[in-house]
């Protein structure tokens, strides 16, 4: 059995490492590539991260379109619509969560199920603090304008923050680096391997999950939130809708920052008490498990061991 995972996007994407991960311990054969190499290509099961896809079904070729969001602003409403009239129909689709699937709205027969974002169990087994932390501060994610991360920037560049380093992980972040290239406590790194990225976080005191509190930003998984619990690093955070119903659920402590970031002070966070949430169901093992996607393979391909 071969599987080619096929990124639209360019975005990085650990769930990709997740499944291979997955599924080359049951020996199935994995790849990653680009639309535009499949024509030629034999394969089993043809793997879309979402995107779009308007190429023809292939014969005897399994097509699977997993959905990690819902598309974003401007026009976010119009872009879900195209996709649900447009895209080729899969035989199976996963998607992030309910909301994810209402918003897209498909109404035809297709199977589907849901896979959520999810950690290394490794990461849960070999969890050791570094004593002697390098940055005060890490950010890990998004950089596009729609993220509004000069907004959390500006506040150290004054005040008792400037004085304190912060490390911004990402990619693509060339115009949020010229705008404050002056400041020398601000670090721009990446992009970095999901080990290195490890690294950063155990380095830093505090981690920053500054998620917008408007669709669909509010209602998705923060891997990166994800990463900074497994990894015991305390959390300060926006508050909006997912990050208020993940802690009903699994507990943890966190800093909840005001929507205009009138307390992202030094004091003010230093002596908060922080704890750290439940996550041993958040493995992307457990989370590929919950997705029903491997029953449907085991219903297309019987004799493999899944």
């Amino acid at each position: 059995m071969r599987i080619a995972f096929v990124q639209t996007g360019q975005s990085f994407m650990p769930e990709v490492n997740a499944y291979i991960d997955y599924f080359s311990s049951k020996n199935v054969d994995c790849i990653v590539i680009p639309p535009g190499k499949l024509n030629n290509l034999k394969t089993d099961v043809e793997w879309f991260f979402m995107g779009v896809d308007y190429s023809p079904a292939r014969k005897n070729v399994l097509r699977i379109h997993e959905y990690t969001s819902a598309s974003t602003p401007p026009a976010a409403g119009l872009k879900d619509f195209v996709k649900r009239l447009t895209v080729t129909a899969p035989d199976y689709r996963v998607f992030l969560n309910d909301f994810v699937r209402k918003r897209l709205g498909f109404s035809d027969s297709v199977a589907f199920g849901f896979r959520d974002m999810g950690v290394p169990n490794s990461w849960l087994t070999s969890f050791q603090p570094m004593p002697v932390k390098e940055y005060d501060f890490i950010y890990i994610g998004d950089t596009s304008a729609q993220r509004k991360i000069d907004r959390l920037l500006r506040p150290f560049t004054k005040g008792d923050l400037q004085s304190k380093k912060i490390a911004i992980i990402g990619h693509r972040y060339e115009k949020l680096k010229q705008q404050f290239e002056s400041y020398s406590n601000i670090f721009f790194n990446g992009p970095l391997t999901h080990e290195e990225v490890r690294q950063h976080i155990l380095r830093s005191k505090y981690a920053l999950n500054f998620i917008p509190d408007i669709a669909p930003f509010n209602q998705q998984t923060s891997t990166k939130f994800l990463e900074y619990a497994v990894n015991k690093t305390p959390v300060i955070t926006s508050a909006y809708h997912w990050i208020l119903k993940f802690q009903r659920n699994y507990g943890g402590n966190y800093y909840y920052l005001n929507s205009d970031l009138s307390n992202l002070n030094w004091d003010a966070i230093s002596n908060f008490e922080y704890s750290f949430p439940d996550m041993k169901e958040w493995t992307w093992e457990d989370q590929i498990n919950r997705s029903g996607v491997i029953k449907f393979l085991q219903s297309k391909f019987p004799g493999i061991l899944l």
